[in-house]
């Protein structure tokens, strides 16, 4: 794909265009049989229509992920695979959840945080990415919990929660981006409006431009290097071990022994050859590095705005 006057290996057009993703991760444990306070219903029944109500009012461009946990007969986390909005297919699935089980909430921050990760990369940064989580109660897998989170908000994914009749605030609420109440159907609905259909679809990304000529301006190869490193920039799965560092792998030379021969008079006069010999290898790291780290910084700066 071309942009402006770079040609960029194995990158096209369609990675580059900007789409908002969100993957709601769903409490669907024993608990969420309980009847909702003042509500006639079950808390899964109240937040299974809220967000039948609310994803409506989606843009059609929104790619959107449903996680459930703790569901009885479930053969897949993934109710609905983060993708195109598909109104019809999420309803049908949304409609076969039937809460059982515990709260292994930590593992599926992790697990909703690394799909969020998966699409930032496929499109190279552009677009928001958000996890949404609604549930009734503190998770099983605490551990997990304080584990994962800040690895994911590291990462320059917005989380956000929405306690579901709960009398006391969940531990969330002291480390995600914002936590709301959902203590009967009306406040439930109108959370999961403001943590869902407020996202920014604002398709003007100046910050992303701007990165963009400021690689319009460098040698192809620079410019090629600094496009896949920016692809590959924080998003480490969530989990992992981080990955050595080039520096690391590299064996260090051996100083050669010290010599008695007179040192040469060094020659500051260098000429740049028709190959551009005269940028060392020290500048050309020097500026790969500082247009990814400019570049990086306006992605995640996007990716906290949400």
């Amino acid at each position: 794909w071309k942009y402006n006057s770079i040609w960029i290996p194995g990158f096209t057009k369609s990675l580059l265009q900007r789409a908002d993703n969100i993957v709601v991760v769903l409490d669907a444990s024993g608990s969420m049989r309980k009847q909702m306070s003042g509500a006639g219903a079950s808390r899964m029944a109240v937040a299974k229509s809220a967000l039948q109500e609310v994803v409506k009012q989606l843009p059609g461009e929104t790619n959107l992920g449903l996680l459930v946990f703790g569901a009885a007969g479930q053969n897949s986390s993934w109710v609905y695979p983060l993708g195109p909005m598909d109104l019809t297919s999420f309803s049908r699935q949304l409609s076969r959840i039937a809460p059982r089980g515990g709260t292994p909430l930590g593992q599926y921050i992790m697990l909703g945080a690394n799909r969020l990760l998966e699409q930032r990369e496929a499109q190279n940064g552009y677009g928001t990415y958000r996890l949404i989580v609604i549930t009734d109660g503190e998770a099983n897998d605490s551990a997990l919990v304080e584990r994962y989170t800040p690895q994911t908000l590291a990462r320059g994914i917005t989380i956000e929660v929405i306690g579901v009749d709960m009398k006391a605030t969940h531990s969330l609420a002291r480390q995600v981006h914002t936590y709301r109440r959902g203590d009967d159907p009306k406040s439930l609905t109108q959370a999961l409006v403001s943590s869902i259909a407020e996202v920014s679809f604002d398709q003007n990304d100046t910050a992303g431009d701007e990165g963009f000529e400021i690689i319009a301006a460098l040698p192809d190869a620079v410019a090629s290097a600094a496009l896949t490193a920016l692809r590959q920039s924080g998003n480490e799965p969530i989990g992992a071990q981080p990955k050595p560092t080039p520096s690391a792998s590299i064996s260090q030379p051996v100083s050669p022994a010290p010599s008695t021969a007179p040192r040469p008079i060094p020659d500051n006069s260098t000429k740049p050859d028709r190959n551009g010999g005269a940028l060392t290898g020290t500048v050309f790291t020097v500026v790969i590095v500082a247009v990814i780290i400019r570049i990086f910084l306006s992605v995640v700066k996007r990716g906290l705005r949400g």
